[in-house]
């Protein structure tokens, strides 16, 4: 089933950059399947259907990676293309003046922040000797 919609989808898509390799891929899966489901007994004592599976895989694989990257670019390139998007990030309008700037009334804004938090720090303090030296007396 899996092979068939891939045959469907090359047969759509003979220009795309990366259909040798699914082709190899799909030609290649169920030719060394047939080690898989009908094994034999090893071959010199040491190459059985199952291993020839397992060693034919990794070429089914390689093949269908290099597919699976060569449509990743493909799709980017032309997403890219449709957009009318340059890859690289338009410049800023603002000088390095005005960004400058801003950097000092952050600056000024957290200044007055810390004041205002040191202060509450300083009457919770007054409190509290206040609670304790009126405990101390009583």
């Amino acid at each position: 089933g899996n092979s068939l919609l891939w045959c469907l989808w090359i047969a759509q898509n003979k220009s795309h950059p990366g259909v040798r390799d699914l082709v190899f891929s799909q030609i290649f899966f169920p030719f060394f399947a047939v080690f898989e489901i009908f094994d034999f007994a090893p071959v010199w004592g040491v190459f059985d259907g199952h291993a020839l599976w397992h060693l034919s895989i990794n070429l089914i694989i390689s093949y269908f990676n290099n597919f699976i990257v060569l449509d990743m670019v493909f799709v980017s390139d032309r997403l890219l293309a449709e957009s009318n998007a340059s890859p690289l990030p338009e410049p800023s309008s603002k000088t390095n003046d005005d960004l400058i700037d801003e950097d000092e009334v952050d600056e000024d804004e957290e200044d007055e922040e810390d004041d205002v938090e040191e202060d509450r720090d300083e009457d919770a303090d007054d409190l509290d000797d206040e609670t304790f030296l009126k405990s101390k007396t009583d």
